[in-house]
């Protein structure tokens, strides 16, 4: 497949499966928010998690496996939901959510880091995954 006329960014979105878990994840992190400050405050603790971790990971060129990486951003969703219908405080536990926003934008700045770091660059110039069998 030919990408020469996706940016670059994007190649990881159409050659994997979808990334609609960071977007399924922002939702459940704003859905309860009022406030435009507190919307703003909470997109950017994610994306400076995310762009932290994806330069470590590709710059730094930290590896993990990709499934534990998944596994961890599959538990982030299933962590949002059940923080919004109230689970967490009916057993007493309180977690700061700005925290928890910060370390999953961290979690899923890695997944995007493991994908690009399959990604080689073939004779033409255009970017390619490299099949791990």
């Amino acid at each position: 497949m030919r990408y020469s006329n996706i940016p670059r960014g994007s190649v990881h979105d159409v050659h994997r499966r979808g990334h609609m878990h960071q977007s399924g994840y922002m939702a459940g992190v704003i859905f309860f928010l009022y406030r435009l400050k507190d919307v703003a405050l909470y997109v950017t603790l994610f994306a400076v998690g995310h762009s932290v971790m994806l330069l470590a990971g590709v710059l730094g060129g930290i590896h993990a496996n990709p499934h534990i990486v998944g596994a961890i951003i599959g538990l982030s969703v299933v962590y949002k939901a059940l923080e919004n219908i109230g689970a967490f405080k009916r057993v007493g536990m309180r977690i700061d959510s700005r925290a928890a926003v910060f370390a999953f934008g961290l979690a899923h700045g890695f997944d995007l880091a493991t994908k690009l770091q399959e990604l080689t660059m073939s004779p033409d110039g255009e970017p390619t995954v490299a099949r791990q069998h």
